[in-house]
């Protein structure tokens, strides 16, 4: 598929540190004053598990703003979700999640189309130097540009888009983690730091925030067959893994749980942490 087969398409500036595309699969899709069922913001959605939630939602009848840092691998993801998902309501946009010009717009994007968030996913993560370093090896460098992606970026995702979230009915922010967060696996410090950090500010949001509309989780996908893995253990059986499809499924089922007006109101009383496994 080719560009100019989009529907609507809007490259922005490329003197920035961001570009644009706004598609929509078919002709029939809502205008910026039109209001859809659901909106939700899609991080790290170009390949693995934030794809495949892109997909799963989209084609549930979501609208779907799915960012990425590399343009040719959105595109192929939007290619991808056109032959898969007709009809699929998207705003993709190339975004570097740990610059602020980039999650400024991200956010700047979705406030001037919809004016609301339902759902808000931080997929988007770095894992650090590979081959895994053990703590004592790892150059302390590497602390920096993880922690910067896998905590710095979702706390500061959560500030701007605060109003978008307040203004729909009930809203739900999803930090993927891991198990690396508890267990101290050899070799992942680093990833599992800033997993264990994300944790913590996911649920001190909960707390600090309980009684509003706003539902804090985090939740752990489990081992799946992705990149990021198949980087991190490159001798990993691929059959032993979880499809991210499948993950993407109960995933969605999750948000659309927590979201359904009839489900217990957000607080600290109800789990902050879900394990989703395959």
């Amino acid at each position: 598929m080719s560009r100019t087969s989009l529907d609507a398409i809007d490259i922005a500036d490329r003197t920035g540190a961001w570009g644009c595309m706004t598609f929509f699969a078919s002709s029939s899709a809502a205008s910026p004053q039109e209001t859809p069922a659901r909106v939700a913001l899609v991080t790290g959605a170009s390949q693995g598990l934030g794809l495949a939630l892109t997909r799963e939602l989209a084609c549930r009848g979501w609208v779907v703003a799915m960012a990425a840092r590399h343009e040719e691998q959105l595109l192929a993801a939007v290619a991808q979700l056109e032959q898969e998902c007709p009809g699929a309501r998207l705003l993709a946009r190339r975004a570097d999640v740990s610059v602020e010009a980039d999650r400024a717009a991200l956010v700047d994007a979705v406030a001037r189309r919809w004016g609301r968030l339902d759902l808000l996913v931080h997929n988007a993560s770095a894992l650090g130097p590979v081959p895994l370093p053990s703590l004592l090896e790892v150059p302390f460098e590497a602390f920096e540009p993880v922690f910067r992606t896998n905590v710095l970026a979702p706390v500061r995702l959560i500030q701007l888009a605060w109003p978008l979230l307040e203004a729909a009915p009930r809203a739900l922010v999803v930090s993927v983690t891991s198990d690396a967060a508890l267990e101290g696996y050899p070799g992942w410090g680093v990833y599992g730091a800033s997993k264990a950090a994300l944790e913590l500010v996911t649920r001190t949001f909960a707390h600090e925030l309980a009684g509003r509309s706003v539902r804090f989780v985090a939740v752990d996908p489990g081992d799946m067959d992705t990149a990021m893995h198949r980087a991190a253990v490159p001798d990993a059986d691929p059959s032993a893994l979880a499809d991210p499809r499948r993950v993407a499924r109960k995933m969605a089922d999750l948000a659309e749980s927590l979201l359904d007006p009839s489900a217990p109101p957000p607080g600290p009383s109800v789990p902050l942490r879900v394990t989703l496994g395959g």
